[in-house]
């Protein structure tokens, strides 16, 4: 029964998001799903997790991140795509090749707003309770 509902949970979760942010893979979703909770994760560790190439997970990164995606003219006007705005890269600082993955404000809100859904409430509550909700419950139960 408790794997039903962890499933069950999954989907609520992916129909959340993609009603929320739009037309979005559902690798994307998991992606975003993955950063939500294990916030400053690798990128090599998201190609490990879901058994793809470090390729599909760029692309599929700079979709959710700040980035800019790619600039072409369109009638003599340059016309810039920007990345969703959930994620942000850093470098770590212990290993400057490797880049860790981390939520922005956006994917926050996002988070918060997901976990407070989750929960069958209609609103999100203020101040600390907030974050705390938004941190804490979708973490992966015994954690």
């Amino acid at each position: 029964m408790r794997k039903t509902a962890g499933i069950e949970t999954l989907f609520e979760a992916t129909e959340f998001i993609r009603s929320e942010i739009g037309n979005v893979s559902i690798l994307q979703v998991q992606i975003l799903i993955y950063v939500m909770i294990n916030d400053g994760c690798a990128q090599a560790e998201l190609a490990s997790r879901f058994q793809t190439t470090a390729a599909t997970i760029s692309r599929n990164l700079n979709n959710l991140s700040t980035n800019t995606l790619s600039r072409e003219k369109v009638g003599g006007v340059e016309v810039v795509t920007a990345g969703l705005g959930y994620l942000r890269f850093e470098v770590d600082p212990e290993e400057t090749r490797r880049h860790l993955i981390y939520l922005t404000e956006s994917g926050q809100a996002l988070r918060e707003k997901l976990a407070w859904t989750l929960k069958g409430k209609k609103e999100l509550p203020a101040g600390k309770e907030r974050l705390r909700i938004g941190q804490t419950l979708l973490l992966p139960e015994g954690d």
